[in-house]
């Protein structure tokens, strides 16, 4: 709850900030937010506890009137909580988004990816900014790979 209070509060700074300016024209913005949710459940048996998976991936975007995006934001969490043989949640503190864990996610070190996460959700959100919903659909191919490098 307190994240999406911050997120609100910084939106609508961002807002303020685009369009609050007196030598500025003023222009009509939209905000737009995508969350793809999953859960996964393994019951749990009398040797080992059962899980509930639960991963969020979020995109915001806020467009001009021209339908092209102004500013792009990614993000995704993974949570999972065990769970005993009656059902009991064992929970513990919510962990880091994958943006928020930064290096420590770990994409470069144990996946042997070029970048970390957050990084490659910035570099998307630096191609996405300037293009419209129809430009950027035109950048994945059937195969949800990217058309482009």
């Amino acid at each position: 709850m307190k994240k999406i209070s911050i997120c609100c509060l910084a939106v609508a700074f961002l807002l303020m900030t685009l369009t609050g300016c007196g030598s500025m024209e003023t222009q009509s913005l939209k905000i737009g937010q995508g969350i793809d949710t999953t859960v996964k459940i393994t019951d749990a048996t009398d040797e080992k506890n059962g899980s509930a998976k639960i991963a969020v991936t979020s995109a915001s975007v806020i467009i001009d009137e021209q339908g092209r995006i102004v500013q792009c934001f990614l993000d995704a969490a993974e949570y999972t909580v065990s769970l005993d043989a009656n059902g009991k949640a064992e929970t513990g503190e919510l962990p880091q988004t994958k943006y928020e864990s930064g290096d420590a996610y770990g994409m470069k070190a144990y996946g042997g990816a070029q970048k970390e996460w957050y990084e490659q959700a910035d570099a998307f959100c630096s191609v996405a900014v300037g293009k419209t919903r129809d430009e950027l659909k035109a950048l994945v191919a059937s195969d949800g790979k990217g058309t482009d490098a």
